[in-house]
């Protein structure tokens, strides 16, 4: 018997099986609605239009990509740096091809708006790895100073994390660059 889908949750559940099997060019309306088992109708109580849904299973997947909420906050820095090299090379099976397909729904008329919901995934995150640097007793702080802050190697790190995503840079040099500094 099939379980019809009532909540917003479940509807991006179903979105990112879609975009799983199929990709995300094959999340629409109707396909997402047929899948949870709703009426299209019901679905534009959920959501108002296709750009919407999209957003919302892209905002979705790059929460269930490095799925945060499971890694301890009390962590070494470099094994939290691990981990999240880790979510990346699994997300590349779980989600073939999202980092391609997304960067080309980021060139279409919903930019902006998918653009923003990226950059507040790597805020949250970024916001984390401060916590965890700040909270790591076998980091010594004076490698960091006016020039150099704990946020700059913050941004240096998570946007060297991204590369590896490109293939543009070993993880292994980042985490031997990252054991140097620190």
């Amino acid at each position: 018997m099939n379980l019809t889908i009532t909540s917003k949750e479940e509807i991006l559940k179903v979105g990112r099986k879609i975009a799983q099997e199929k990709g995300l060019d094959a999340i629409n309306m109707r396909s997402v609605a047929a899948e949870c088992n709703i009426a299209l109708g019901t679905l534009y109580n959920y959501y108002a239009n296709k750009d919407e849904l999209v957003l919302a299973v892209i905002e979705s997947i790059w929460k269930d990509i490095f799925h945060i909420k499971e890694c301890k906050r009390d962590i070494p820095f470099l094994d939290f740096v691990v981990f999240i090299l880790s979510c990346l090379k699994d997300s590349k099976e779980k989600y073939p091809n999202f980092f391609v397909t997304h960067s080309m729904i980021l060139e279409s008329k919903v930019k902006d708006e998918a653009k923003d919901r990226m950059n507040n995934c790597f805020i949250h995150i970024k916001v984390m790895m401060l916590s965890i640097l700040e909270n790591d007793k076998t980091i010594d702080s004076s490698c960091f100073s006016k020039s150099f802050s704990k946020n700059d190697f913050i941004s240096f790190v998570f946007s060297n994390i991204l590369l590896t995503e490109l293939n543009t840079i070993d993880e292994q040099v980042l985490i031997e660059v990252i054991k140097r500094i620190i």
